[in-house]
């Protein structure tokens, strides 16, 4: 097996094919010709490695071109709690049988990161290798001290969801509470559902409908936009319902809609993650309600509307993955 290092995260790698390759990190990836020209081209940083790898794990890609790289490169960074959720599922799926000892090895993670793996090790132990780099790439993690804070800082001491296990240094089971976590804790995630919440003037209606309504069904999920009630059932039980059964929430504070407001907060409220948008000229001038104001707020702009859904779906695939939902279409009359 000859292995060498992934162009985009620096792990080993398989070539498997002309465009395939097989990393430890990213999994199963295609790079044309140009866009491996590109990567090999360019001066990444260990963020821009991590969240590059991170994405392509959840989301593989066709054959890769020149376009796709910067698109790629420009992926955001989860937060820790998101990173630490893939985490701890990952994990589960490795070791479901509960009282498991986790076999995370801290020395192999390192060299990894390092990139001074010991090639005969590499090669006699590569299943455990792939295992170990495969837990960077979920974490989204850029060094071993990152996975090392994921693991101890956040998922065992300040969430309790792993128990520390004998004296192995990372040695964990998952605890009881991280059990019930991830039987129960974590809302909605087979939901494919998304509710849209803002002002539904004419124009910002067709705005959601034909721009983020078009982009969150581009990444796998069905969006919800309720306005006028088609039925003697109040609107907000409708939209409080849709908050219940939803993946996440996109809240667009244009016009600052005291709906977005109310809406987006129910759905933290819930433990729901919220895309909030605004348009750029009202988040400029600090019209957003100062509670609001430093969270990741995606601004979008009258006539650039495709930048918009570039970096809107890039934001969905980094929280939350591809989604499973297709349309079904209607057969022709």
């Amino acid at each position: 097996m000859a292995l060498e290092k992934c162009l985009i995260c620096g792990f080993p790698s398989e070539h498997t094919g002309r465009e395939d390759y097989d990393c430890f990190r990213c999994g199963k990836i295609r790079i044309g010709s140009m866009a491996a020209i590109l990567f090999e081209q360019l001066s990444l940083s260990p963020r821009e490695r991590a969240n590059m790898s991170g994405a392509l794990r959840e989301n593989p890609q066709p054959v890769m071109i020149p376009g796709d790289v910067e698109r790629l490169r420009n992926t955001p960074t989860p937060s820790v709690g998101q990173r630490a959720d893939k985490l701890l599922f990952f994990l589960q799926k490795q070791w479901p049988t509960a009282g498991a000892v986790l076999d995370i090895q801290p020395g192999i993670v390192g060299d990894l990161f390092r990139q001074n793996c010991d090639p005969v090790r590499l090669t006699t132990n590569t299943k455990s290798y792939r295992l170990q780099a495969s837990i960077c790439g979920v974490a989204w993690a850029e060094s071993d001290v990152e996975v090392g804070f994921i693991l101890n800082d956040y998922l065992s001491e300040t969430k309790e969801f792993l128990v520390p296990f004998g004296n192995r240094t990372w040695g964990f089971k998952i605890s009881p509470k991280g059990w019930d976590y991830l039987e129960h804790g974590s809302p909605n995630v087979e939901s494919t559902k998304v509710l849209i919440a803002g002002r539904f003037t004419p124009e910002l209606l067709k705005f959601y409908t034909d721009v983020i309504g078009k982009t969150v069904e581009a990444c796998g999920y069905e969006p919800i936009i309720v306005g006028e009630p088609e039925s003697l059932e109040p609107i907000t039980d409708q939209i409080i319902a849709s908050i219940r059964k939803s993946r996440f929430v996109v809240s667009d504070l244009t016009k600052q809609s005291n709906g977005a407001y109310f809406e987006g907060g129910f759905a933290k409220g819930l433990g729901l993650e919220v895309i909030w948008t605004c348009l750029e000229e009202e988040v400029a001038q600090r019209k957003v309600h100062f509670d609001v104001r430093g969270l990741p707020i995606l601004p979008w702009k009258e006539g650039e509307e495709n930048d918009f859904c570039k970096r809107l779906q890039n934001r969905i695939e980094a929280n939350f993955g591809k989604g499973k939902f297709k349309r079904v279409q209607s057969a022709p009359q």
